[in-house]
């Protein structure tokens, strides 16, 4: 898909298999949560080199650690068979955000700086733990792993892809960063 589209979607997880006879998906969900099924009214899937096509849900249910969905004219087994490996999307303005709440797909590479003008480097993951860490790599490759509380966060902005931190005391320092040389 091109970015322009794919950039009004987000990923929601990946259809595993057919479950049933009678068309249910087993997807694996990457949602934080798996309510986010339940506030939405349909979906897209989607496989590769094809466009997105959309599918009212009908139901949702969690079975294990998996999701099962049925949706509107998938009826049979065969015809779920055909959806397997599929991408489940969401098109963006289908869920209702927040003020100031962003979506972590959007803060994958963001520079990172500290509130001196120094770049510390990229996030390039994001990871819910009991808490949000933010996976940020700097330039040779390093690996930092950064609490994003609130309170370390001075300044974000996802449409300029730019996030101002202001670390713990000694964080930065346990990764090798070292703000008077500017680099690991």
């Amino acid at each position: 898909m091109a970015k322009n589209t794919r950039s009004r979607f987000l990923v929601l997880g990946k259809v595993r298999k057919p479950h049933g006879l009678k068309g249910d998906l087993s997807v694996v969900s990457y949602a934080e949560s798996p309510l986010i099924f339940k506030r939405v009214r349909r979906i897209f899937l989607e496989l590769e080199d094809s466009p997105p096509i959309p599918f009212e849900i009908i139901r949702y249910r969690e079975h294990g650690k998996y999701i099962l969905l049925r949706l509107r004219n998938i009826l049979t087994r065969d015809e779920a068979e055909s959806w397997r490996g599929a991408e489940v999307l969401i098109l963006r303005t289908d869920i209702p955000v927040e003020e100031g709440e962003v979506f972590f797909v959007d803060l994958i590479g963001c520079r990172v700086y500290l509130p001196d003008g120094i770049e510390v480097g990229k996030i390039k993951e994001v990871k819910k733990y009991p808490q949000e860490i933010w996976e940020i790599e700097d330039k040779e490759g390093h690996e930092i792993l950064f609490p994003a509380e609130d309170e370390f966060v001075e300044r974000l902005d996802v449409e300029e892809g730019e996030v101002v931190i202001a670390p713990p005391p000694g964080l930065l320092e346990i990764y090798g960063f070292s703000p008077s040389n500017k680099s690991f």
